[in-house]
């Protein structure tokens, strides 16, 4: 056991020094990343602030960074991703043309969104993305999304035959973000009067100089609670779990026109691994495997993608055997992971796929030679 878990380590240290070179990470995929603002790092507010990522019928998935200096706690949420996200200006007096042949790949792109606005007197601009996976849910995580990439290219090659299309652009991710700092205060709704007390001793046990008030909304008339002096916002996102548990009704919102997390003006607005259409080439498809294996090479969670959690998969078999343990994989898992096709699973054939996935994330085309 002892053995297997030195090999791990080995390795995963291994993956973290590759991965801070390249500049990529295990949420990359498509060539591109979805990285912490500079000087943030990533923060898990346990649903804290979820009540910002409300569209008005349910919550949208978002991520939450954070910089701590001495004067203030910057925050940086992003609550808008967009996956697939396309750009296309088409000339007016061609758009019969482009919507006839866009009606042939409509089917297979399936967009979730599809806008179209006049962008000049010649020009209709027409965006198209995804907000959902196709299981109808909001993800962060760009790997829940199948990419529209080499579809796309192919639309584009017909269009431009025609000259029925002027610009087109394609980013896998697309991202709207909100700039901010937490102005310790906390504003806790829904729960009856009477439980200030109660509120105070638990605000307490988080920040000795917190406050709690009973407060009306002066505009609406509202009673709510007031936490104000909660000077750390890790204190913050820990007492609205504890507030949660205690009052299962509570809803922590913005009373007053004030903000527990107050936004700048401006959204950040930010596109991952942007291509121009009219010029890429389709990306490759993974090379599939030889022998009986239904699983391409090196695809060995069987996701049709070629990632870090692959190499890490092949070297826990790797390991597992190494250290007599039982191994995990499939037949078709095993062979595809067999990189080298020498029968065995070794690092060599992890690091091989690490490998492969860094050439393709960093913009290259990889290869199994």
């Amino acid at each position: 056991m002892k053995k297997y878990k030195k090999i791990l380590a080995l390795f995963i240290s291994g993956i973290i020094s590759a991965t801070s070179i390249s500049g990529i990470s295990a949420r990359a995929i498509f060539g591109t990343e979805i990285s912490a603002p500079e000087g943030y790092t990533l923060f898990d507010d346990q649903g804290a602030l979820s009540w910002n990522a409300w569209n008005g019928e349910e919550y949208r998935a978002y991520l939450v960074y954070q910089k701590i200096s001495e004067m203030e706690t910057s925050l940086y949420m992003t609550s808008y991703f967009r996956y697939n996200y396309t750009e296309l200006v088409v000339p007016i007096e061609a758009y019969d043309t482009y919507a006839a042949i866009y009606a042939e790949y409509e089917t297979e792109l399936d967009f979730e969104f599809c806008r179209e606005s006049q962008t000049t007197q010649d020009t209709m601009t027409v965006t198209l993305f995804d907000e959902k996976t196709e299981d109808g849910a909001y993800s962060v995580d760009p790997a829940d999304y199948p990419s529209k990439e080499n579809t796309l290219i192919a639309l584009c090659d017909q269009l431009q035959e025609v000259g029925a299309i002027e610009s087109a652009t394609y980013s896998p991710v697309f991202t709207i973000s909100s700039p901010g700092f937490y102005i310790q205060e906390m504003h806790i709704c829904n729960v009856p009067d009477g439980n200030e007390d109660a509120l105070q001793t638990m605000a307490a046990a988080y920040d000795d100089d917190a406050i709690v008030t009973y407060t009306e909304d002066a505009k609406s008339g509202e009673m709510y609670y007031r936490v104000t002096q909660l000077e750390d916002f890790t204190d913050y996102v820990a007492l609205v779990a504890a507030v949660t548990e205690a009052y299962p009704e509570a809803t922590f919102e913005n009373m007053d026109e004030k903000y527990q997390y107050s936004f700048e003006d401006l959204a950040c607005f930010t596109t991952y691994g942007e291509i121009d259409l009219l010029t890429a080439e389709p990306e490759p498809d993974p090379p599939v495997a030889t022998g009986t294996t239904s699983l391409s090479t090196g695809d060995v969670d069987g996701d049709g993608e070629i990632t870090i959690q692959d190499a890490y998969q092949a070297l826990v078999a790797y390991a597992s055997e190494s250290a007599g343990l039982e191994l995990e994989l499939t037949e078709d898992q095993r062979a595809a992971a067999d990189v080298d096709g020498d029968g065995e699973i070794t690092i060599a054939d992890a690091y091989k796929i690490l490998i492969y996935y860094a050439t393709g994330a960093v913009g290259k085309t990889p290869s199994w030679d």
